[in-house]
């Protein structure tokens, strides 16, 4: 680690300290450093390529958005290192991770989305894109459909509901996180919410990003009990989704989000932990196509 913080305290001109790692997710980490104030700054740093490529065009992105109100960790500097990967020193948040998804808190979530609205950056990775070439002929889909005879169906079943229920054309005029995971959604003590781990921020839909939430939330909860209706906070989710940009959008954006995230799953775990996310996905899917 401590090559690694040398590296960018001579790339950013600050003496910095490192002083240990933080919990990260699918994107890669954090660290947490200090300069010689004891001002702390998070670090994170991608070293494959393509991450590395998309972490830089994210720089002007990161910087519009921010200074037009979106709520995410400021990027401070960001830059090529010696070895080829890249970095991006920001903004350290004094705020907690989301542990569980209730409906006040998804509310929270949901004005900080709406702040996603109308200021995409027209030299953007085009997200929006991404999800309808998800849904046809594209790697990831690809790697799903081949990982098991679940992983197919869920596949077919995702094309079939952007077929019936989608929409062939998606929205490209927001701000999108990409990533919208617990880890990645922070609540400061007064509730607003603030996003970290914006290395794919893209221009597109913000539906997209309900979307996925509304996938994890789903996905995680227990089955409900007569005294619990059952996926309130998902609800909550969907409500915003549908009257942001219709139904056939958030269709299509919980199709594409859901091969997305099974393509992960298809390259990690074991094919059984991979079927059992499966079986949940094509619950999820069946919910909007009755």
């Amino acid at each position: 680690m401590s090559d690694l913080v040398d590296d960018v305290a001579r790339a950013t001109g600050l003496a910095l300290r490192g002083l240990g790692s933080l919990p990260g997710g699918e994107q890669g980490g954090a660290l947490l450093v200090e300069d010689a104030d004891r001002q702390r700054f998070v670090v994170t740093v991608q070293h494959e390529p393509w991450k590395v490529q998309r972490l830089l065009a994210a720089v002007p992105v990161m910087r519009d958005a921010v200074a037009r109100g979106w709520p995410a960790a400021a990027w401070l500097s960001a830059g090529s290192l010696p070895d080829g990967g890249a970095f991006v020193l920001q903004e350290h948040l004094d705020a907690e991770p989301i542990l569980r998804l209730d409906e006040d808190t998804a509310r929270a979530v949901v004005a900080a989305n709406r702040l996603q609205t109308e200021i995409g950056f027209a030299g953007a990775f085009d997200d929006s894109a991404q999800l309808l070439a998800v849904l046809t002929d594209h790697p990831w889909r690809t790697a799903v459909a081949q990982r098991t005879s679940i992983g197919a169906l869920v596949v077919e079943r995702a094309e079939r509901l952007h077929r019936t229920h989608g929409t062939a054309v998606l929205p490209v005029d927001d701000v999108v996180h990409g990533d919208y995971s617990g880890g990645n959604l922070l609540r400061e003590t007064g509730g607003r919410i603030r996003f970290v781990d914006t290395e794919t921020v893209s221009r597109g839909t913000r539906v997209r990003d309900l979307a996925d939430l509304y996938r994890q939330d789903a996905i995680a909860s227990r089955p409900a009990s007569a005294s619990q209706p059952a996926l309130t906070a998902a609800q909550v989710l969907q409500d915003e989704a549908v009257a942001a940009a219709g139904p056939a959008v958030f269709a299509t954006c919980l199709a594409a989000v859901s091969i997305n995230n099974l393509a992960w799953w298809a390259e990690h775990p074991s094919p059984d932990e991979f079927d059992r996310v499966c079986t949940r996905v094509l619950a999820l899917l069946a919910r909007l196509s009755p």
